[in-house]
């Protein structure tokens, strides 16, 4: 129900968003990850393994503790030996049993579901990760395709404008026919690609709400943000942040799980010590009055398993050998992607730089241009490349940016950053 009243007022906001002249509404990244953190089904599911690896932690803590236990029995028998043909018997106790030493097993079983719970932990990090990059790419791609629709609506408006002016020239007789064929050409050019990117904004809003784990969003939704503005990382303590990572956390619960499962094996050549103890009563209908009780201290040594413990131990080395190793791998490998991370975004955020001071030099030419063609001094195949350069320019511009944000995305995954976890929101679960 939580659920359906999130959706259905999201919805009643997008279905006025995509109602012509009413955009007051704008989707912000902020709106999108309160949105995803509440109804995306992987982050649900994730957070409900935690929860389950939480229980497991408890259920194996609870054999540490003193188990309780009681009994009530009513008997009837038949006896012929007696005058009464049928005897009745009760019986009512109690029973509580202490385990004072297993030679480290039960301690082993918490050690291991603590181990389960952090691979857990960390395994929710990792999708958290693996969604904030998704829905940060899915955002920025309805950013790009909303600016290139923007973009191509004034060059649209560019082409007819320069159409009209080859079609002047062509009446008085100053251009030819294939000049007009040409701009009429980059006119239905410009269109058609309008067409094309308003497609790509509405498929990118989908995948965006796909992504969030919503139905499919209305037409004519805007998303608000900023395209290009990428955030350079500082001087980062590589290794620092390596550490941190979901991946390397893994592999260290993977290596204590190895641990406990190396002292579990132990334990079975280890002998094991409980206490116990018992008060009950019995009797008839008549009377119920016979007492018993009885303490016990119980002690168990294992002498011989045909060999199955010495191959447990060797075993839980081997793999306990193998988890230290993967840990070192693990280590480098997101050294690695880290390094290779940080400076695709640096290169993408240079790369903004460069478009925009290709974009302003090609303003300037073509405004130069444009006048020259008018006044009969550059012929219509020079100014066409001039024009075709400025256009170009403006979306390497416009791709460069979308390129920047992508690129800071991956360098979040990279990072293993959760933005949700900034989000006081129960990501499913009962209310």
């Amino acid at each position: 129900m939580k659920h359906s009243r999130h959706l259905s007022r999201l919805l009643a906001v997008l279905a006025l968003a995509a109602l012509p002249g009413i955009a007051e509404e704008p989707l912000t990244w902020e709106a999108c990850v309160r949105l995803t953190a509440e109804h995306n089904p992987a982050l649900v599911a994730s957070r409900a393994k935690v929860r389950s690896a939480e229980s497991a932690v408890g259920v194996a803590h609870s054999a540490l503790l003193p188990q309780f236990s009681a009994t009530a029995s009513a008997d009837r028998s038949y006896n012929d030996t007696r005058e009464e043909d049928f005897i009745t018997s009760y019986a009512a106790g109690l029973t509580v049993e202490q385990s004072l030493y297993s030679g480290g097993r039960k301690s082993a079983v918490v050690n291991s579901a603590k181990a389960g719970l952090a691979q857990q932990i960390a395994a929710a990090s990792d999708s958290a990760a693996g969604i904030t990059f998704a829905l940060r790419s899915a955002f920025f791609d309805v950013l790009y395709f909303q600016e290139l629709v923007s973009l191509l609506d004034t060059i649209e408006a560019r082409r007819g404008n320069n159409l009209e002016l080859v079609e002047l020239r062509y009446e008085g007789g100053r251009e030819h026919k294939g000049s007009l064929a040409s701009s009429e050409a980059s006119l239905f050019d410009a269109q058609v690609q309008l067409k094309q990117a308003n497609r790509a904004v509405s498929a990118s809003c989908r995948i965006l709400a796909h992504t969030a784990g919503l139905t499919p969003v209305p037409e004519g939704v805007v998303i608000t943000g900023v395209l290009g503005r990428a955030t350079m990382p500082g001087d980062t303590d590589m290794e620092g942040l390596a550490r941190k990572t979901p991946g390397y956390i893994s592999s260290q619960a993977s290596r204590t799980a190895a641990e406990t499962r190396l002292a579990e094996a132990r334990s079975g050549s280890r002998p094991n010590l409980s206490l116990a103890g018992s008060a009950g009563r019995s009797g008839d209908e008549d009377a119920f009055e016979e007492e018993c009780w009885s303490v016990s201290l119980k002690l168990s040594f294992p002498f011989w398993s045909g060999g199955r413990t010495s191959h447990e131990i060797s075993q839980a080395k081997a793999d306990l050998l193998e988890a230290e190793a993967n840990v070192a791998d693990v280590l480098n490998g997101q050294l690695t992607g880290l390094t290779e991370a940080q400076r695709s975004l640096a290169d993408a955020a240079d790369n903004v730089g460069v478009q925009e001071n290709y974009v302003a030099a090609a303003q300037i030419r073509a405004q130069i241009a444009r006048q020259q063609y008018e006044d009969g001094l550059l012929s219509f195949e020079n100014w066409v490349v001039i024009e075709d350069d400025l256009i170009a320019k403006r979306k390497q511009l416009l791709g460069a940016q979308r390129n920047a944000s992508l690129a800071e995305a991956a360098w979040w995954k990279a990072t293993g950053y959760d933005v949700f976890a900034e989000l006081d929101i129960e990501t499913g679960g009962e209310e």
